[in-house]
């Protein structure tokens, strides 16, 4: 997997992943570390927060997990919801909260597409 990180731009992944292919547990150190490699933007999820590296700097959004209906597809849905916020030229910030809106809204309905947002805050 190291290869194909060390070609990517922006790194999408979960703080659990990370540590396993880096060995670290922090998920700032692990991102910093990333974005030596190459990688211009690297965002990591995890239980309470989420976090992106980029231009040298470590931003996170905390985060509050309530009751899921269905939680598949959360994490596929956050990663649009940022992906979609950039591509707009929206800030890591806004990308970071679009990501946790649409991750979110996939948790209250049963199927990984039916509780999705149709429009970017």
């Amino acid at each position: 997997m190291r290869p194909f990180i060390d070609r990517c731009d922006l790194l999408l992944t979960g703080a659990q992943e990370l540590g396993e292919l880096f060995g670290d547990n922090d998920a700032e150190t692990t991102a910093r570390r990333v974005a030596g490699r190459g990688v211009r933007e690297v965002v990591v999820r995890d239980a309470a927060m989420i976090g992106a590296f980029a231009s040298g700097e470590w931003r996170t959004l905390d985060i509050r997990r309530d009751a899921a209906v269905d939680a598949i597809g959360a994490g596929d849905a956050f990663n649009a919801g940022y992906i979609a916020a950039r591509l707009r030229g929206g800030s890591i910030e806004d990308a970071l909260r679009n990501g946790a809106r649409c991750g979110a809204a996939v948790t209250n309905a049963v199927s990984d597409t039916a509780g999705f947002p149709r429009t970017l805050t």
